[in-house]
Parts: C-alpha cells; structure tokens; sequence
C-alpha cells in the first residue's frame, strides 16, 4: 500500500491526517487477523501464486533475491548444524535456512530435536524458492513448529501436511501479546516452559 499510495497522489501528511495523528508510524508488519486473513486469500487467488507477499518479509527477500547473502548466511549455519549431534531452535528467517541445510540429508548432521517459531516456511512463495521437498528432514527425529496466530509472518499458518509437510509436531495457539506477536523473545519462554 505504501507503495501505491504516492503513484495516485497520496501523501505522508495526507495518511497522518486521515490517521488524525502527527505520531511516528510504525514501519514494521501490521500483526492484524484481518490483514492475515487478507494475506492467506491473496496467496491463494493470486496470479503471482503468492510470489509478491514476499516482499513483506523483507528479510526473506534478500535471503531469496541475493545470491552474495544467501551464501554468506549458509556459511555461518552450516558448520553448526554439520558437527555433529544437535538441538536446532530457529525463529523467522533462521527456520528457512536452517530447513534448507537439514533438508540436505548429506550435510546435515544428527538433529535429535527440530524446533521452528514464528516460521513463514508454510508460505507458498517460501515454498516455491526453497522448492521441494517438504515435511520434517530426515536428520530430524523430532520437529516441533510453534505460532501465534497473530504472528504475521507465520500468515496464522502451522506446518500441517495440508499446508507444508508431514512429521512436525505444531503448537499453534501461542499468545505472545499485542505488541509483537513474532517477538522471539516470547516464543522462546513457551518453548522453556514446555515439558518434553
């Protein structure tokens, strides 16, 4: 919308005016249910098979559209998650790179437990540049996905075999407030609480 806005004439002031507020704007995505619902049809009846809702996450995009940052960023994760035995925790972005490298069952080492919070795996433009397949690693022997159903980034989606894959275990009724619902530090104190 922003980036309609001013090809029509819309301008800052006039958005604050009709906001009736001179306060700064949060820039970050609106974790609204409405836009999520939004969001999920959108994906599903657009031409572009979801490709542009993408561009909402932006650090997904770069991740996505920069060759240079997707190589730097496996570099980093790859050692960790091929030395041997691990737990994997990855929040946002992380649970992209980290399902790539798992995926690989040649790179990945042993990962007893796979934990994946506030993921946007399960969205068909993720799915699309990942590419296939999908469903729980087989490095993986236990994989659990947890989601607030505000979390825009997750588009209120668990990964279920209807929507990405099967063998993960999702909690997807996760309350992590109004202020930020895709707050790491809030889904890392329900993943501390669980008892396994």
């Amino acid at each position: 919308m922003e980036e309609v806005a001013p090809a029509v004439g819309v301008t800052d002031a006039e958005i604050r005016a009709e906001a009736a507020s001179d306060e700064a704007v949060d820039q970050g995505l609106s974790h609204d249910r409405l836009l999520l619902a939004l969001l999920r049809v959108l994906e599903r009846v657009s031409p572009f098979h979801g490709s542009q809702i993408i561009r909402f996450l932006p650090q997904a995009f770069v991740y996505f559209n920069r060759a240079s940052a997707t190589e730097d960023i496996d570099k980093i994760v790859l050692p960790a998650l091929t030395a041997g035995p691990c737990i994997v925790v990855s929040h946002s972005l992380g649970t992209i790179v980290t399902f790539k490298i798992l995926r690989d069952a040649a790179a990945a080492g042993r990962v007893p437990f796979y934990t994946t919070l506030g993921s946007p795996l399960p969205l068909k433009a993720v799915m699309h540049a990942i590419g296939p397949a999908f469903g729980r690693p087989a490095a993986v022997s236990s994989s659990l996905n947890g989601l607030d159903p505000n979390d825009a980034v997750t588009i209120g989606r668990s990964l279920t075999v209807a929507t990405f894959g099967s063998g993960i275990d999702n909690i997807d009724d996760i309350d992590n407030g109004n202020e930020d619902p895709h707050d790491v530090r809030k889904y890392l104190r329900v993943v501390a609480s669980l008892k396994r």
